[in-house]
């Protein structure tokens, strides 16, 4: 009997959204708990750290988007083909996750003049650096993160795509050639290109962070 899944999150995509994008890749039935933000109080106590994601498989529980993520990629053939793989696919997403930080630090600034110089490193120097060791490994393993094939970090990392999508300039995506193809590829997935079409906007703006 196939497992049960329920994924509980606010009704946003947030760090839910490549959880959706993997179960839907892998065609499996689960329950998109949208919990609102009126029940979050009672729920809280009840998730094993007070956060949101979480997983429900079979009534057991896990929480951490990344983990639950990672969990679902060996459920459904999404991990690396050894501790090796694994691990590389872990490297990527971590580092695309320390950039995602970044953006968080310039939206947390007070400063208005710190903010602006932080924003314009993000923008002209750390974001391009990140693109080009992203284009390089894309390059060498046949347009994906790890080995030549689909893993569940490329369906995380076209995620993280769709959120910054509004601060790609025209400049960088001539540079992002991989990346950008790969987003094409990801979106394409049966599965995933059915859940595109009907999903809500995404309500997060990655300028709107940084202004």
């Amino acid at each position: 009997m196939a497992p049960k899944y329920v994924l509980n999150y606010f009704d946003v995509w947030g760090t839910a959204e490549p959880i959706r994008l993997i179960l839907h890749y892998a065609k499996v039935e689960f329950t998109d708990n949208r919990v609102k933000k009126e029940d979050w109080p009672a729920m809280k106590p009840k998730t094993p750290f007070g956060q949101l994601p979480t997983l429900e498989v079979d009534g057991k529980v896990i929480n951490q988007s990344c983990t639950i993520c990672r969990y679902l990629g060996r459920e459904f053939g999404l991990a690396g083909s050894d501790n090796w793989e694994a691990a590389e696919i872990d490297a990527v997403v971590d580092n695309a996750n320390d950039l995602r930080q970044q953006f968080r630090k310039v939206f947390e600034m007070k400063d208005p003049e710190e903010k602006k110089k932080m924003k314009e490193t993000l923008l002209t120097e750390t974001v391009p650096f990140a693109v080009s060791r992203l284009e390089k490994r894309l390059k060498n393993n046949n347009g994906y993160i790890v080995n030549g094939k689909l893993s569940w970090g490329d369906i995380y990392l076209v995620h993280l795509m769709d959120l910054m999508e509004d601060i790609i300039s025209e400049d960088l995506k001539k540079t992002a050639v991989h990346a950008l193809a790969l987003r094409k590829k990801v979106h394409e997935l049966p599965g995933i290109k059915e859940w595109i079409a009907k999903r809500a906007p995404n309500s997060f703006s990655a300028a709107k962070l940084l202004e």
